[in-house]
């Protein structure tokens, strides 16, 4: 069971307009996630509670990390 402390209740915690672009970065680089708000939240926090789970505090860098990869790929793809 993933323990609730200050990580996990951010994470928990995010709005769905904060999860709204990270979704569609996924959109853009080929993940199939719905188009509303709800999805958006859902697998924005479910992706970053599973880099918790899997990275303990550094999953945050390690999000950042993917985000920014995804991005360059995007730029390159243009």
């Amino acid at each position: 069971m993933i323990e609730l402390n200050d990580e996990t209740k951010w994470i928990l915690g995010r709005p769905n307009f904060y999860c709204g672009p990270i979704a569609e970065l996924f959109r853009k680089s080929g993940e199939s996630i719905p188009a509303n708000s709800e999805e958006d939240q859902a697998f924005v926090i479910h992706w970053f509670l599973c880099l918790y789970e899997e990275f303990g505090e550094s999953w945050s860098t390690k999000a950042d990390e993917k985000m920014a990869e995804m991005q360059r790929a995007l730029a390159e793809a243009d």
